[in-house]
């Protein structure tokens, strides 16, 4: 049987500010990079981009507050970054790991304590 459900969607509108800074290190560029900007309120402009819609929040029931008490996780697929990527790491027979990335790209840490 359908029951209501309430669900925010939505989509993000893409603002850039390009500065040029002077510093020592990226890190330092960066810092100084955005604090630049937001310094800079009128060089604001729009990347005429917007990303696909996705789901912000859901709640079940008509009217219910989708960021309140009741509010369910919203599955990957249908959130603002979609389905992580799948990391599948194998241990050889000699001890050798191999990592294997699907569905998008990732930073891979394999210690050997």
């Amino acid at each position: 049987m359908s029951r209501p459900w309430t669900v925010q969607v939505g989509y993000m509108v893409h603002y850039a500010n390009t500065v040029t800074v002077e510093a020592d290190t990226l890190d330092e560029a960066l810092e100084k990079a955005i604090g630049t900007a937001n310094e800079d309120p009128a060089g604001w402009r729009s990347t005429d981009h917007v990303t696909d819609t996705h789901v912000d929040a859901v709640s079940e029931g008509a009217g219910a507050d989708p960021w309140g008490g009741g509010a369910l996780p919203v599955p990957d697929r249908f959130a603002e970054g979609g389905e992580p990527p799948l990391v599948t790491v194998r241990i050889g027979p000699d001890g050798t790991p191999d990592a294997r990335v699907e569905g998008g790209r990732a930073r891979v840490r394999i210690l050997d304590a």
